[in-house]
C-alpha cells in the first residue's frame, strides 16, 4: 500500500522552482560584475605588457616617433599582439615617452 507522501505536490515542486529563481536573480549581477572586472584587469594587463613593449623599443630606436602594433611584433612571444578582451583596439603615441590606449575603456599607460 502507497502512502500518500512518496511525491512531490505541484504546490512544493513550484515553490522550489520559484526559490531556485530566486537565488539565480539575485547571483546574475554579481557574476556579471565579476566577470566585468575581470576583463578590465585583463585589458589592463594587456596594456602594461603593450607598453613595455613600447618602451624597449623606444630605447632601441630612440628617434622613430610614430609606433604602430605591428612595430611590437618582435616583442612578443609567436609575434602575436595581445587583443583587447573587449573588442576594442589599442592605440599608441609617442609623446614624452610611449603611450598606449583601450578604445573601449579609455584606460591609458
Amino acid at each position: 500500500m502507497r502512502s500518500s507522501r512518496d511525491a512531490f505536490t505541484l504546490v512544493e515542486v513550484m515553490i522550489a522552482i520559484m526559490i531556485i529563481g530566486l537565488l539565480a536573480a539575485m547571483a546574475a549581477p554579481a557574476v556579471l560584475k565579476a566577470r566585468e572586472k575581470a576583463q578590465t584587469r585583463l585589458c589592463m594587463n594587456n596594456l602594461r605588457v603593450i607598453h613595455t613593449a613600447g618602451e624597449q623599443y623606444l630605447f632601441e630606436h630612440p628617434d622613430d616617433d610614430d609606433i604602430t602594433l605591428e612595430e611590437l611584433k618582435q616583442f612578443f612571444s609567436n609575434e602575436v599582439i595581445p587583443e583587447c578582451p573587449q573588442g576594442g583596439t589599442y592605440q599608441t603615441k609617442v609623446d614624452k615617452g610611449f603611450h598606449v590606449t583601450c578604445t573601449v575603456d579609455g584606460h591609458e599607460l
